[in-house]
């Protein structure tokens, strides 16, 4: 008895060391820095991180030896500004760390003579949670880019006005576009301004910036202002009120979700107030149908 809880308790301590030893941060790597400083790297994920953490040298070690085998919701990590081998990382330390922790408290429970549990139950229970998990990640990842996505579009409305109201002052449309880009502090005006500096550092178009950000975001309404700009430029067109309409379209479309979504969560409280009404009447009822039953 005691030799098998020395066992389970060096395993537990072994796995808490190892978890903690892949979350420490090392020193970024000198190619990385480089690349960020020259504007050079990737569109996405934008935000420079100090070091790499356990998660990310986790997964780019299964992204080189299974990377074919996984797949990974790149646009969604996009606008999440989550690297593809952090995500990894991530999901296979939350599997791992899920196994590992059912697997110590079946352990535990298989020291106890009262309830003998087949080997096979708490291996397959423990492997489902794990997959589980590991689906639940990209389900989280999806849901956390949606809510992101909303953000941007918002920002891209915004941008549509002030770009109509900057073209109507007869601002040429580079220029306008590098006036409206300069606006603003938060992550989707920061991922428009890197995306319009890089391709504007390799000799691109502006607009070309735009419609490639919003293949990498997965955000359509960005490919709107990168075909007006572009008519603006190359053909010389009057894009104020085709910018107008469109601002007014997404503002309506933006509206229209967000009434959606508060008439989703409307639906989802009934069960709960319904649930809540009923222990309330319970609550009160119960004491005075049993004294009732008592005096009788």
């Amino acid at each position: 008895m005691m030799m098998n809880i020395l066992v389970l308790g060096g395993i537990a301590g072994g796995a808490l060391a190892a978890a903690v030893a892949l979350m420490m941060p090392t020193r970024p790597r000198l190619g990385y820095v480089h690349s960020a400083q020259s504007l050079i790297a990737q569109p996405v994920p934008s935000a420079a991180a100090p070091g790499q953490g356990g998660y990310e040298r986790l997964g780019e070690q299964l992204l080189r030896k299974a990377g074919g085998l996984l797949r990974v919701p790149a646009q969604d990590l996009a606008v999440l500004e989550r690297t593809p081998a952090a995500h990894v990382g991530r999901q296979a330390g939350l599997a791992l760390g899920v196994f590992v922790l059912l697997q110590l408290l079946a352990g535990l429970t298989a020291l106890s003579p009262v309830v003998p549990v087949p080997v096979v139950v708490p291996v397959g229970g423990s492997l489902v949670a794990a997959v589980l998990v590991w689906f639940g990640a990209d389900a989280e990842a999806r849901r956390d880019a949606a809510a992101r996505r909303v953000e941007f579009r918002l920002v891209v409305a915004s941008l549509l006005e002030r770009a109509a109201l900057t073209r109507a002052a007869n601002v040429g449309p580079l220029d306008a576009l590098a006036r409206v880009a300069e606006v603003g502090d938060s992550w989707p005006c920061r991922q428009i301004r890197e995306a319009l500096e890089r391709e504007r550092m390799a000799g691109g178009s502006p607009w070309q910036a735009l419609a490639d950000l919003a293949d990498t975001t997965g955000v359509k309404e960005l490919s709107r202002p990168a075909q007006s700009f572009q008519l603006a430029g190359e053909a010389s067109a009057t894009v104020q009120a085709t910018l107008q309409a469109q601002a007014y379209a997404l503002r309506s479309a933006l509206a229209t979700d967000a009434k959606a979504r508060a008439n989703v969560v409307t639906e989802r409280m009934v069960w709960p107030v319904a649930g809540l009404t009923l222990t309330f009447m319970v609550a009160i009822g119960y004491p005075a149908f049993v004294t009732i039953l008592s005096a009788t």
